[in-house]
């Protein structure tokens, strides 16, 4: 799964940068998928997609960015608590880094 997640994501952060905007078409598949994985079992998914819900009620993420990060976790979920802890401080990271630039 991780061969067909990596080029879509590519595929979507440029499309994003054109565009200003993430389609439905992606995401929701995205989150369909990974309730199909195994989203519903595991604790640690559901407070990051609280968390990203959270960054996303209060202005500090996209609604398109939110919705593609929380089906990314979603659907990387099968592959172990790992994944989703250091793709949840990329996530943090490069929201950081993105707040920094814009203020700047």
């Amino acid at each position: 799964m991780f061969f067909f997640l990596f080029p879509l994501v590519i595929l979507i952060s440029l499309y994003d940068l054109k565009y200003r905007k993430i389609p439905n078409w992606v995401t929701l598949p995205l989150l369909l998928l990974g309730l199909y994985v195994g989203f519903p079992g595991n604790p640690i998914i559901w407070i990051a997609s609280a968390f990203i819900f959270s960054a996303w009620k209060f202005g500090f993420m996209g609604g398109g960015d939110a919705k593609l990060w929380i089906g990314l976790l979603w659907c990387l979920s099968s592959f172990g608590d790992n994944v989703v802890v250091w793709m949840f401080v990329a996530l943090m990271l490069t929201g950081v880094a993105q707040i920094v630039v814009r203020a700047l």
